[in-house]
């Protein structure tokens, strides 16, 4: 039995990660392209008994179907039957689907926040790309924060904005419709 393990994922799976899976004996391929084609994908699982995906390729049925030892899909979030389409199929082989669940919460929410303030400060059009040379913009203490959904990512960002100081934080929820966090 082979002992390969297919990465797509460049995001989360770090080379410390890799080493951990290298340490247990895998031999680690990565393909570092996130939008890899069906057929680049039927070509790289070919072999492998892991595959851990995390970029915005589909593992189709036809990916699934050319997987000769594949025991195992592992998607790095939460919503990874968008990606792994041929989940079905893969569970009919007795190809095992996991997930980590909320694992990158974290570093969406920070990136949202990230995100948030650079449009609020124009920061691209400030830069060295930019066509602006200054420009005000209201601070944090400014402003009102609308968040649609206060699941993990949310209730994250909920934190990092009122941490820093935002005026208010408001937020949609199925369970409470629309409220404001103390600030």
């Amino acid at each position: 039995m082979g002992r390969k393990i297919l990465v797509t994922d460049s995001m989360f799976i770090f080379d410390e990660h890799i080493k951990q899976l290298e340490d247990a004996g895998y031999e680690v391929e990565r393909l570092d392209k996130p939008d890899a084609s069906e057929e680049e994908l039927c070509k790289a699982v070919k072999g492998k008994v892991g595959y851990i995906l995390g970029g915005i390729e589909k593992v189709t049925g036809k990916v699934i179907e050319s997987a000769d030892e594949l025991k195992a899909v592992v998607f790095t979030g939460t919503a990874w039957k968008g990606f792994v389409v041929g989940h079905e199929l893969a569970t009919k082989m007795g190809i095992a689907i996991a997930n980590t669940p909320h694992a990158n919460a974290g570093s969406v929410a920070e990136w949202a926040f990230a995100s948030t303030l650079a449009m609020t400060r124009n920061l691209l059009s400030l830069g060295r790309a930019g066509d602006k040379t200054f420009q005000t913009t209201h601070s944090l203490n400014e402003l009102r924060v609308g968040i649609v959904g206060l699941g993990h990512i949310g209730s994250r960002l909920a934190e990092l904005f009122s941490a820093a100081g935002a005026k208010e934080v408001v937020y949609w929820s199925h369970s409470e419709k629309q409220s404001s966090l103390s600030v």
